[in-house]
């Protein structure tokens, strides 16, 4: 299986339908989901193709057990994008993250 380069990533995540573009390719999805991770934990990015390869429980496990990215997830609540707060929400949803609720309600309170 092909293993992408973060360039690569970003590149295919630029265009429209990116996730999904990526999750229809023929390509290692442990190397891509540990490189989505850090592009999220450095950047805020690739939250969309996180959620979609948070649709295996093996990658659910190991992303709840991933303190660094949770954590991220929390402060994404609070970011300036619509989108990257949305799928921050999300992902906490997904995750299970009950340990979060209490900031997912305040997040979700401020939004209009």
């Amino acid at each position: 299986m092909k293993k992408l380069t973060k360039e690569q990533i970003t590149g295919i995540l630029g265009q429209p339908n990116g996730a999904l573009k990526l999750m229809q390719m023929n390509v290692d999805t442990d190397a891509l989901l540990n490189e989505a991770v850090r592009m999220f934990i450095e950047d805020g990015a690739a939250s969309a193709l996180i959620l979609r390869l948070a649709n295996k429980k093996q990658y659910v496990i190991r992303l709840r057990e991933d303190g660094e990215f949770t954590s991220a997830l929390l402060s994404g609540l609070s970011s300036d994008s619509p989108k990257l707060r949305r799928n921050c929400a999300r992902l906490i949803g997904k995750l299970m993250l009950t340990e979060y609720a209490g900031a997912l309600i305040a997040a979700l309170s401020r939004e209009d």
